[in-house]
């Protein structure tokens, strides 16, 4: 069976995939397929529930878009069950230049960018499918960008990202407005006793982060790939493990400077998550993907076990090139306080001794911190909350003396850690840093708040090049924006207005490139809008009006059994 799901595999990763964030009713793994966004507002809702105790915890730093369907206890072995998911439109109007941050298929070019999705669920016995592709147009209006010196990259791809610092990470797709069709988030699957097996296009969150995941985020389009993980937690004494397996495969942009025919990366990932039954409120985590040139789809069954196996970093091991990451992450709910801490670290090339290690530490390493309080969920009144999280992927210069370590990017994979030309992990992309603040008040139907934040895009960038350091100046944003939601019977609507400040915006500068400092810097007023409605119908006769508020738990849970009595949100 497995050999037939890597043919599966193969095949659709020949297929234009775009995908953004969509559907699951409850996370993770617990209940059926339908309607949870990755980011959204109902996994907001979700998030404040298990800080606050009222939901549980389990398998939340490993998740997708969607559930498995396991059957329910009134429907019989034979019978098959389906209903409708939530369809779904995204506006998001950037005036002054791109700017998308974990949208997905939805590349935010500048001018309008709009993305609409929706499909069926369904089950018979143990088998499960999710139809939901989606559908993305973008503008795509002109803008001023350096353009490549190198004959075999297009003048859309970045001078900076060549050579040893080389990735499929386009500036600009193309110069005219374009639309694509892909799968979206669409899934196969069917659970063999405690494991789900099947293949998916959907995507997939692992780590703490709530702007940032280091390693697998929703930024990019989905990527085809092979899924095997437990049903559910796996309960022992000293507490539950939950785990996922990967293989997939990155496809390159129009744009790729890859040999067309033969550009596919292998992608295969592990990751496990340990909650200690001495403290259930504390997730522990440890993932690893591994990505190389895998040619074309039928050699990507020889990479089936990259994340176990191959632990060089830009070696030829077998003469195919690889790189790695890894990354450990930590989550801490305090119920009491209302309040989570958290933290990932992560490291793009791995210490190849302990003496290497004590003298360097810092060598490669990436890291996310975050916090989050809240007086109360929202669902019973308002309430307020307040956001902060950190990520730097910024390196310092021990890297430059003996090849890059800058993150996504490779000397031996031309494309890196992409898919369809968007970085696979942290929105902000390689050698950045961000700091996010946000402060909202919640209530039952609605929310509203403020977010400041300050990313400084691409740093490492500005050490490797020859011209002297003042003409090549720090590209930073500055931005500030209002964000609020409203939740009704029929659907969901949220939306972002924000001022985004960007200086010498691609590293361009009056020194430089241009004469005129204004025509360096992009101002603009950003636009996020996001609507989401239910379909009646469905033979499981799901009700699709947002779930009530989950009471407040009578009893501390089993914490040995962390997924016992499992509410829906």
């Amino acid at each position: 069976m497995v050999g037939s799901l890597l043919l599966a595999l193969a095949l659709l990763a020949g297929h234009p995939d775009t995908a953004t964030i969509a559907e699951a009713d409850t996370l993770p793994r617990t209940a059926e397929v339908g309607g949870i966004v990755i980011g959204g507002v109902e996994e907001d809702r979700l998030r404040l529930r298990q800080i606050h105790g009222r939901s549980p915890a389990s398998g939340f730093l490993l998740r997708s878009t969607h559930a498995p369907l396991p059957l329910t206890p009134d429907r019989g072995p034979g019978e098959i069950s389906w209903k409708p998911l939530p369809a779904r439109v995204r506006v998001a109007h950037n005036p002054g230049g791109p700017r998308s941050l974990n949208e997905g298929a939805l590349w935010g070019g500048r001018g309008m960018n709009v993305l609409a999705s929706g499909g069926v669920a369904g089950s018979w016995g143990p088998a499960h499918l999710v139809l939901a592709p989606e559908i993305a147009w973008q503008e795509n209006r002109d803008f001023d960008h350096p353009t490549a010196l190198v004959p075999s990259r297009t003048r859309f791809s970045p001078p900076w990202r060549v050579g040893h610092q080389s990735a499929d990470l386009p500036v600009r797709f193309g110069d005219r407005s374009y639309a694509v069709l892909g799968l979206g988030q669409s899934r196969i699957g069917v659970e063999a006793g405690p494991v789900a097996v099947g293949l998916s296009n959907e995507h997939r969150w692992w780590g703490p982060g709530i702007r940032n995941a280091i390693l697998l985020s929703n930024n990019a389009p989905g990527f085809p790939h092979l899924f095997v993980q437990p049903v559910s937690g796996i309960d022992t004494r000293v507490g539950e493990i939950d785990a996922s397996y990967l293989l997939g495969a990155l496809s390159p942009s129009v744009l790729s400077a890859a040999p067309r025919g033969n550009n596919l990366r292998s992608f295969n990932a592990v990751g496990v998550t340990f909650r200690p039954v001495v403290e259930p409120n504390l997730t522990l985590g440890v993932a690893r993907a591994v990505y190389a040139s895998a040619g074309g789809g039928a050699a990507l069954p020889q990479h089936a076990l990259d994340a176990l196996l191959r632990w060089g970093t830009g070696d030829a091991e077998a003469g195919v090139p690889t790189e790695q990451l890894l990354s450990l992450f930590a989550r801490w709910l305090f119920p009491a306080a209302g309040a989570e801490a958290y933290v990932e670290w992560t490291r793009a090339d791995l210490p190849g001794s302990i003496r290497e290690l004590l003298a360097d530490p810092q060598r490669s390493q990436g890291y996310t911190v975050g916090l989050q309080w809240a007086s109360g969920t929202g669902e019973e009144g308002a309430a307020l909350r307040l956001q902060t999280e950190l990520t730097n992927l910024e390196q310092d210069g021990s890297w430059r003396a003996d090849g890059p370590a800058t993150f996504y990017v490779s000397p031996v994979v031309t494309d890196g850690y992409t898919n369809r030309g968007r970085v696979v992990g942290a929105a902000i992309g390689p050698g950045a840093s961000s700091q996010w603040l946000a402060f909202d008040v919640l209530s039952p139907g609605w929310s509203a708040g403020a977010f400041l934040e300050r990313i400084r895009w691409d740093n490492d960038a500005y050490y490797t090049q020859p011209v002297g350091r003042a003409y090549f100046a720090h590209d930073v944003s500055v931005t500030a924006g209002a964000r609020g939601s409203v939740m009704t019977s029929v659907g969901a609507f949220d939306l972002e207005l924000a001022r985004e400040h960007r200086h010498n915006f691609l590293f361009q500068n009056p020194s430089y490139f241009f004469g005129d400092d204004l025509a360096t810097d992009v101002i603009q007023l950003l636009v996020r809008m996001e609507y989401r409605f239910t379909v009646p119908g469905g033979s499981a006769g799901a009700s699709h009006a947002p779930p009530p508020p989950a009471p407040a738990p009578t009893a501390a849970p089993d914490a040995s059994s962390p997924r016992a009595g499992v509410q829906a949100p």
